[in-house]
């Protein structure tokens, strides 16, 4: 059994390695949706579910609650320190983050730190960065 939860935030980043336009400070309206299995470490409550979608909620809010109308960036990015100066008086949100903030980054950071809050098990994990477009983390 899988139970899927979609959260949705608003962020900007910028891939300083990417040769096209994505090198650029950009937005997306970001959408992760996220799937956990029932095991045997953690079988399903005795009303059958495999995990209260509100502690789901809870842990993702944790995670990424702070990424809503943020600039996401690698914290070796060479504008991260200015993105951080203007974080210190008060025009932005920066969220440093480790590697470049892809959406298959984001995704497999997202999964690791769900691995390390529940006992269930993470299926997958989908970071969508349009309508049309994800990348997505699965567990082998």
């Amino acid at each position: 059994m899988i139970v899927v939860k979609d959260f949705a935030f608003e962020a900007a980043h910028r891939l300083p390695s990417h040769k096209g336009l994505c090198r650029y400070i950009h937005g997306h309206s970001y959408v992760v949706q996220v799937g956990i299995r029932d095991n045997m470490m953690a079988p399903r409550k005795a009303n059958g579910m495999v995990l209260d979608f509100k502690d789901l909620k809870q842990q993702m809010e944790d995670i990424i609650g702070n990424w809503d109308h943020a600039l996401i960036l690698d914290k070796e990015d060479p504008m991260f320190p200015q993105a951080m100066e203007l974080a210190g008086n008060g025009f932005a949100t920066v969220i440093p983050f480790k590697g470049e903030p892809t959406a298959e980054n984001m995704a497999e950071y997202i999964a690791g730190e769900l691995t390390s809050r529940l006992k269930q098990s993470v299926d997958f994990v989908r970071v969508w960065e349009t309508a049309t477009a994800y990348a997505e983390w699965r567990a082998v």
